[in-house]
């Protein structure tokens, strides 16, 4: 393998790795608030990724700076 490859690896490997960190500490962070298990949070990650049309690292990354559950605004507005 290359040199340029190698390093290429490297990178997508390491950008990978504070992904699944960032969105570890989102779960934790709702788990704490909310008083759910791991995987309820994590399900409520993905559902808003999918509903927000987002990238799971985006809404883990918003959650784990404000501290607040992403915004499900998409849920409600259905049940009225």
């Amino acid at each position: 393998m290359s040199a340029a490859r190698e390093h290429e690896r490297a990178e997508h490997l390491e950008e990978a790795l504070q992904s699944s960190r960032e969105i570890g500490m989102a779960v934790g962070v709702l788990m704490a608030s909310g008083k759910i298990p791991q995987d309820e949070a994590f399900d409520r990650l993905r559902q808003a990724s999918q509903n927000l049309h987002r990238k799971l690292r985006q809404i883990a990354a918003e959650v784990v700076d404000t501290g607040e559950p992403p915004d499900l605004d998409w849920q409600r507005s259905g049940s009225g």
